[in-house]
């Protein structure tokens, strides 16, 4: 399944582009400053497709991190080891998440 825009919008863009770091989708078409339009029409199709990967997985990242963050409390020292290691199957399962080869097509564990 594609990122969303609203997806796409969770993290800031950032990528570089006639010597100065730009924070908007590359892909638009409607841009509302002469410098903006002069950014992107210096980068080829090849170089625009990069910049959106990254971003892609940056919003992956992202949304991994924020579920890591939501089951921290698994992890620590008082909770008993049944239940400990069920989630540490699953923060592993997390962090193995970058390691797929599409960030629109992320199969995402299930929860203990």
């Amino acid at each position: 399944m594609t990122l969303t825009t609203q997806e796409l919008l969770l993290v800031s863009w950032n990528w570089t582009a006639k010597e100065e770091t730009w924070a908007f989708d590359p892909r638009k078409t409607s841009l509302p400053h002469p410098d903006e339009v002069a950014a992107v029409e210096s980068l080829s199709t090849s170089q625009i497709n990069t910049i959106v990967l990254e971003h892609k997985w940056k919003v992956v990242r992202k949304q991994r991190n924020d579920l890591l963050v939501e089951c921290d409390w698994t992890q620590g020292a008082d909770v008993p080891n049944a239940i400990k290691s069920s989630w540490t199957s699953y923060r592993q399962a997390l962090r193995d998440v970058t390691t797929q080869s599409d960030p629109d097509n992320i199969t995402w564990p299930n929860k203990p």
